[in-house]
């Protein structure tokens, strides 16, 4: 069956199971020193002996072995990858899904700036198969049953159907990251400090401490990660009310006093992203937010019900993104 990979780099790291590293056997002429007489002498005979081989660069610019590591294995310090992580022009497909698919250029995903710029660090070559996010269990379903599953596959473990993934990676139908922890220092560099937390890698959805269902991202002091959003509890908790915070002033002092507080040890209260006001799904000071997928994410104003992409607050917000 054919495997499916969460990331493209893990895509690549099955390839090493396939790529040796040949050697050509080369035999460079030797002169005999020159002893200073002029009657020539002849080279002592080696009996023959083969030149050891001298072994060929590596196409791939991989992570392991390149890093130190502690007693445990665990690497010690952040690595910086050599890009791009191969030189072999290799290409795999990739079934992901949109909620915008209409709004993809004419030449597909792999279009996008975002995704050339991963083809060059990667050096390799994705086909992307686009479905649409309606569709996209269905289709899923549909190629599991066939056993007909693409080199990558998104939101494998959200969306897949039948069988727990644990039997996943026991079936081979996803790989176990864990056989590839190698590759990945700075992920595993971080891993290290929760291997023997009970019960953390169940609550990381993966499913034992040996079988990794993805790399997953961890964060080394806790965080709110709802998007840009105040937990009501805490606002009751300190009488403030969230409608009252009409201005960035307001919201930012209100955030103060959460970490002030320091309800469940949470030093940050808010996950800011690089882009404020258009970052899609997050509250912004437009009133609304740029993204919406029919007619979602209703809300009242003066007392009547309205969508977002309905108001006069979408068009001011349009003319900035």
């Amino acid at each position: 069956m054919k495997k499916t990979l969460a990331l493209i780099f893990a895509a690549m790291f099955v390839l090493m199971l396939f790529a040796g590293c040949g050697g050509t056997n080369t035999t460079t002429p030797t002169k005999a020193p020159d002893s200073g007489n002029t009657t020539p002498t002849k080279a002592p005979d080696t009996g023959n002996a083969t030149p050891a081989p001298t072994e060929e660069p590596s196409p791939y610019n991989f992570a392991k072995g390149k890093y130190a590591v502690d007693a445990e294995g665990w690497p010690v310090e952040k690595y910086e990858y050599e890009l791009p992580l191969s030189t072999t022009d290799e290409k795999f497909t990739n079934m992901t899904l949109s909620f915008t698919p209409q709004y993809l250029p004419e030449g597909g995903m792999g279009d996008l700036p975002m995704y050339k710029g991963m083809e060059t660090m990667t050096g390799v070559h994705i086909e992307y198969n686009v479905v649409a996010s309606a569709q996209y269990s269905e289709r899923l379903g549909v190629m599991e049953a066939s056993q007909d599953l693409c080199d990558i596959t998104a939101g494998f473990w959200a969306y897949h159907q039948g069988g727990s993934l644990t039997q996943c990676i026991d079936e081979e139908m996803i790989i176990n990251h864990y056989d590839y922890r190698d590759y990945a220092p700075n992920f595993c560099k971080w891993a290290k400090d929760w291997q023997h937390i009970e019960g953390m890698w169940g609550r990381v959805n993966m499913p034992t401490t040996e079988k990794w269902i993805a790399f997953v991202d961890f964060y080394d002091q806790p965080c709110q990660t709802t998007g840009y959003f105040m937990r009501g509890d805490w606002l009751d908790k300190l009488g403030l009310d969230a409608y009252k915070a009409v201005t960035f002033d307001d919201w930012y002092e209100q955030l103060k006093a959460i970490k002030v507080a320091g309800f469940e040890n949470c030093e940050y209260p808010l996950q800011v992203y690089s882009s404020i006001d258009a970052y899609a799904n997050v509250w912004n000071d437009f009133n609304t937010t740029p993204y919406a997928s029919g007619c979602s994410y209703n809300r009242v104003i003066d007392g009547k019900v309205s969508f977002n992409g309905t108001t006069e607050d979408d068009l001011v917000l349009a003319k900035y993104i």
